[in-house]
């Protein structure tokens, strides 16, 4: 199935070939039958899964090659977690086998480990990540959530909703998990949908006086200011992007507490448009930092970077279908698929669905090739 070390390749000490993970296991050269199974599909050569391998690590590699030794399969969960390390443009490539009595090729293995990721953002939160939030709650509420936490129950709506209100919106939309096993949201989901519970209804609302706006533009930082002071000036509301943005800043005491509307040309209190913007994406957006970062898609190519934060500024100016699933090329499966939160807001899923939508397209071509 595979061919041994070519003669002459250096050995270590041990008598290991030095390229080799230890313990990893030599083979024989393959007979007829081992090369082509029943079905007519081909087995892998070595040398076919070598970029795979290097893609995967020591420890896959070790793991994968002792499985096929012995001609049994790892369990579904490792051999998963060792190729979704993989990107698409080497798995793709992979028509073969990895072993004769496998009735999937490689590529199709791959599909199977992508398609039964997770792509919601649905995680449990860290310790750190509880710890972060509770800093900003009062003593009843710590008791309150730890109880809940202790005791894997849910909290009744009011206290939940008294009690993560007390935190800041920056804070609450980075926590992209659930509190427990036990919640179908994220915390920063939950925040959202108790802001936009609030009773918000003003009848005849008046313009905000310079007064009232003062306790806002407090929390929010310079160029926010200047930039919302402009558009009322001039009557000309901000894009729902812009405005959101800065209204993400204020605390929520603050934001929906004002049952007056910003400028004559508004329908919408500030208060109302504030729970639009909390409802609206709360905590389900990547970061460009989660985006682009070595954890997520670093590897994507300049050119389809470039493409992506244009259509993230314009929303309006969506990728085709066929471009967004090009630059997943280059991009570690476990990377894609450990996105889940939104390109941008209004996006229909998570990256990691986007990206499992992409593989189910190429496994369909692969399997029809």
């Amino acid at each position: 199935m595979f061919e041994q070390p070519a003669a002459g390749a250096e050995q270590g000490d041990d008598g290991d070939v030095d390229d080799e993970p230890d313990d990893v296991p030599t083979t024989t050269p393959p007979s007829a039958e081992d090369v082509v199974g029943e079905d007519g599909l081909l087995v892998c050569d070595r040398a076919d899964l070598d970029d795979a391998f290097l893609q995967m690590g020591d420890a896959c590699k070790k793991d994968l090659l002792n499985a096929i030794a012995a001609s049994s399969p790892l369990t579904f969960d490792r051999r998963c977690q060792c190729f979704l390390k993989v990107d698409v443009t080497v798995a793709s490539d992979l028509t073969c086998k990895s072993q004769v009595w496998k009735g999937l090729t490689v590529a199709q293995e791959f599909g199977q480990c992508v398609a039964a990721a997770d792509p919601s953002a649905q995680d449990v939160c860290e310790k750190e990540e509880i710890d972060a939030v509770m800093s900003q709650m009062d003593e009843s509420c710590h008791s309150a959530l730890n109880s809940a936490l202790m005791t894997s129950k849910t909290l009744d709506n009011s206290t939940r909703c008294e009690c993560f209100m007390e935190i800041n919106p920056t804070v609450a939309k980075t926590v992209k998990c659930k509190i427990n096993d036990m919640q179908q949201f994220t915390l920063a989901e939950e925040y959202a949908q108790c802001v936009a519970a609030a009773p918000t209804t003003v009848a005849a609302p008046q313009v905000c006086t310079e007064e009232q706006l003062l306790a806002p533009f407090a929390q929010m930082d310079d160029a926010c200011t200047s930039m919302l002071a402009d558009a009322i000036a001039n009557d000309t509301p901000l894009t729902q992007e812009d405005r959101c943005a800065c209204y993400e800043q204020v605390d929520d005491e603050v934001g929906l507490a004002l049952g007056c509307m910003t400028m004559p040309a508004k329908k919408m209190t500030l208060a109302q448009e504030y729970q639009m913007c909390m409802t609206s994406g709360m905590g389900i957006t990547c970061t460009a930092a989660e985006l682009f970062g070595t954890s997520g898609l670093a590897a994507m190519s300049d050119a389809c970077k470039t493409q992506w934060q244009a259509a993230i500024e314009d929303p309006d100016d969506p990728l085709d279908s066929a471009a967004n699933c090009g630059c997943f090329g280059n991009v570690g499966a476990e990377n894609a698929l450990g996105l889940r939160c939104k390109m941008m807001k209004g996006a229909p899923g998570t990256v990691a669905s986007q990206y499992q939508g992409c593989m189910a397209a190429v496994s369909e071509l692969t399997v029809a090739a």
